[in-house]
């Protein structure tokens, strides 16, 4: 199914409009027209607000929460020289010996890192951080070195990809400078897993800055695609009925 999606010939009004095998293309459920796979994957108001969407969100968001936990987790629990960059001195006349390359991350000389995660429980920004009603997905503070990161994660069509990370980011800009004027460092990350599996180049990135390896961002990122493909499969086999998860 998801080769038929990529190439957009599955069984869309649209489609079958096209084909000749239907009078129109409205949609089943807001009846709006065109109703073509973008519109039932991402753009129906119905599947909004009966939460389809958001379920899907919630799935990908699932594999990025428990990789930046596992990453917080290791970070918090390593000895404290593995948090500092390392100087090694070479007598005169010697070759350096070649050493493993460690991978640094954001989380820095802080060791008492806490996620927060708006999966379980309706996350809720710390007063002292900043007074607000913006939920990010992911909240992680450290208030040994007063640092705090935020991660944002949006499911949107491909071709609004890149909007959509500029929008959020634009969103948290208020809420950035605040925590900041609180005297806190911040930074905002905001990622996208588009509904047929393409994850961007912005997942990637958040997952080398919080030091997983290149094989946990392989793993995490064929979690998410996945993960984001069988959502959408799950959305467009009841885009003619009421809400029922597939597995």
């Amino acid at each position: 199914m998801m080769i038929k999606a990529a190439y957009d010939v599955l069984g869309t009004p649209t489609n079958l409009k096209r084909w000749n095998l239907k009078d129109n293309d409205d949609c089943v459920l807001c009846g709006k027209s065109p109703c073509n796979l973008k519109h039932i994957l991402s753009g129906c108001t119905v599947a909004l607000t009966g939460g389809r969407y958001t379920w899907r969100h919630d799935r990908v968001l699932k594999s990025i929460v428990e990789a930046t936990e596992h990453e917080v987790t290791k970070h918090n629990q390593a000895p404290e020289k593995t948090k500092s960059k390392m100087v090694t001195f070479v007598k005169k006349g010697q070759k350096a010996k070649a050493q493993k390359t460690v991978r640094s991350s954001i989380f820095g000389a802080g060791d008492d890192w806490v996620v927060n995660s708006d999966l379980v429980t309706r996350l809720v920004v710390p007063e002292d951080l900043a007074d607000t009603t913006k939920r990010p997905d992911i909240v992680m503070i450290s208030r040994r070195i007063k640092r705090v990161i935020l991660c944002e994660l949006t499911c949107p069509w491909e071709e609004n990809a890149e909007w959509a990370h500029e929008r959020k980011l634009e969103k948290y800009e208020e809420l950035k400078n605040e925590i900041m004027s609180n005297g806190w460092a911040v930074s905002v990350y905001a990622v996208e897993v588009c509904g047929r599996g393409f994850v961007s180049r912005s997942l990637r990135g958040y997952l080398t800055a919080i030091g997983c390896d290149n094989k946990m961002i392989k793993a995490v990122v064929k979690e998410c695609c996945e993960a984001a493909e069988r959502s959408s499969v799950s959305i467009y086999m009841s885009r003619n009925e009421q809400w029922s998860p597939r597995e």
